[in-house]
């Protein structure tokens, strides 16, 4: 919350938001409207901006779980002795940059994953099969190497790969460029599994950042809205400010699963393109989902 962010001394993070959102959303809205681009490349830009999105939701999960524990910290630090305090400080740090951690090898997961999309796109219209087909291979052997860390770790108290959804093997169709085919062949299912990684990192993340928000969220309403509102005197100038946004971020904090859905959206559609069905509708919902997305984590950001 700007409230408690002031106390603290975070650097606010608001100024800078509105504009990265502008640019993401000026993305969508070309890549939606470039009739011409094949629909791997269509496909490739879309996973850019999926990716460029769900960076911010990361941002804001690792913002809201520091912000969360200190709240944590403040409160009991008067119920733990002097002598534990400096045990106590030091094993949430752990905890904590274990947890940023996570988070930061789900940011290069995403990474990885546009880098393919984009070598499919340079394979289906490529002029040297041979080298695109060598690229997507490599990214691929990356993607591979993070991708277990990923699914055996624990976000809050949810583990990753307990929440991997069934995955069903692609078709995939007949392609004019015939590399492009075998590499479909060979890692369609692979990379179809790879994203529900995405989509079970972002579940998990989701209900962690819901979780941190309302700890936030409580301390907010206590501090700045029930106790200002029940004392004696005049209100604090800023109350009815504070007040709504505490019930604006209420709600954007009930819509955490936001990337989730545009992670399994991304999955629907790469099964689509895989299957040579990727049409216009369905990069429209695919942009939609993750516009929704941008716009809860801006909303989220702006509140904190």
């Amino acid at each position: 919350m700007r409230g408690n962010a002031a106390r603290e001394g975070h650097r606010p993070v608001v100024r800078r938001l509105p504009a990265v959102a502008a640019v993401l959303l000026l993305g969508i809205v070309t890549s939606a409207c470039a009739a011409r681009v094949s629909q791997f490349g269509n496909f490739a830009q879309a996973g850019l901006t999926y990716v460029k999105a769900s960076e911010v939701v990361i941002d804001e999960a690792g913002t809201a779980t520091i912000r969360a524990n200190n709240v944590t910290l403040v409160k009991n630090r008067p119920a733990i002795a002097p002598d534990k305090r400096l045990d106590e400080i030091n094993t949430h740090n752990e905890l904590l940059k274990a947890r940023l951690g996570i988070l930061q090898d789900i940011r290069r997961h995403g990474r990885l994953l546009q880098s393919y999309f984009q070598a499919l796109a340079e394979l289906a219209g490529s002029d040297a099969p041979d080298t695109a087909a060598a690229a997507a291979e490599g990214v691929f052997a990356s993607l591979s190497k993070i991708s277990p860390a990923i699914r055996t770790a624990k976000v809050g108290g949810e583990s990753v790969g307990a929440l991997i959804p069934a995955v069903t093997k692609p078709i995939v169709a007949s392609f004019k460029v015939k590399a492009l085919e075998r590499e479909l062949e060979l890692r369609s299912e692979a990379i179809a599994n790879e994203i529900a990684l995405q989509e079970a990192a972002f579940t998990a993340i989701g209900k962690l950042l819901a979780t941190d928000l309302q700890v936030q969220l409580n301390t907010f309403e206590t501090e700045q809205v029930n106790n200002p509102f029940a004392a004696d005197g005049t209100l604090p100038g800023n109350w009815t400010g504070n007040r709504e946004q505490l019930l604006k971020m209420s709600g954007a904090a009930a819509s955490t699963g936001a990337a989730a859905s545009a992670a399994r959206n991304l999955r629907a559609s790469f099964e689509s393109l895989v299957n040579n069905r990727f049409d216009r509708a369905a990069l429209d919902s695919l942009l939609l989902d993750i516009s929704t997305m941008l716009d809860i984590a801006t909303k989220i950001a702006e509140g904190q």
